[in-house]
């Protein structure tokens, strides 16, 4: 989670563990809101290649394991919006699907000038299609509502062209603050790209760090702690040999690309 690197999978799929946590501690009143982990959306259910029959045997197979097969969150009757990051070569977007309007969204940070089908290769409808029917076969309420509505890109200030590193923490940002209320305007935190835009991303990397290694749904936060602690006694040069070796590790481009499986245990 170094600034100006990029953001592993591993990170954003235990962001999304965090988001999950989140939601069942928070007040009923609000929208109900459920994040998958990148693994839901690999990219053979894009792939026409392969019977639809079987790509969406796997689809289904997905949702259950990573629902853990509760009976209630399966059949989707008490959840509003639907998050699946997208990853795609080397970046991030977010497929955000409302099931109260119903919306299918797509939200992504790249101010691209080339066309919605061409952006994503016909992605969000192959992936609406294959949602949908996942709906028809648990009954939910939207399901044929939803089959028929178009995909559409989310229109925002802050777009980028010349950043091409923190499509991560961009999508693990939008995921925590996109709520899809149609009377308010989505107000991210984020200013146009510049900057200090750029600073407040970096100022993120380590706010997303320390919220996933310090919230009660890991499992190692106690150890964590313990290890600051010990870490906060060390010289001001064995701190500087320490950081230069780590920068080192991730000078490939990935921040902590075990970090997912070695620093975060996270309760489900």
């Amino acid at each position: 989670m170094q600034p100006r690197l990029w953001v592993h999978a591993h990170v954003i799929d235990a962001w999304t563990n965090i988001l999950n946590y989140g939601e069942k501690l928070k007040s009923n009143s609000t929208v109900n809101r459920y994040f998958f982990n990148t693994s839901m959306v690999r990219q053979f259910i894009f792939d026409k290649n392969i019977p639809l029959n079987e790509r969406f045997d796997q689809f289904e197979s997905n949702i259950k394991d990573a629902m853990k097969k509760d009976k209630e969150l399966l059949t989707f009757e008490k959840v509003h919006l639907v998050f699946l990051p997208v990853h795609q070569k080397n970046y991030f977007y977010i497929i955000c699907i409302n099931l109260e309007e119903p919306l299918f969204d797509v939200i992504d940070n790249r101010n691209s000038v080339a066309k919605f089908s061409g952006a994503y290769h016909d992605a969000p409808n192959e992936l609406k299609i294959l949602f949908s029917r996942y709906l028809m076969r648990v009954n939910q309420k939207s399901a044929s509502t939803l089959e028929g509505v178009e995909p559409k890109g989310v229109s925002m200030n802050w777009c980028t062209r010349d950043n091409h590193v923190d499509y991560g923490v961009f999508c693990m940002h939008h995921m925590e603050t996109y709520m899809r209320d149609k009377t308010v305007n989505w107000i991210c935190g984020l200013p146009k790209e510049s900057k200090q835009q750029q600073s407040v991303l970096n100022d993120l990397h380590i706010k997303y760090l320390t919220k996933i290694l310090l919230s009660d749904a890991n499992i190692y936060m106690s150890k964590i702690i313990a290890q600051t602690a010990k870490f906060a006694k060390k010289t001001n040069e064995e701190i500087k040999d320490f950081l230069n070796k780590g920068w080192k590790k991730g000078e490939r481009g990935y921040s902590t690309s075990r970090f997912g499986k070695r620093s975060v245990k996270l309760k489900t």
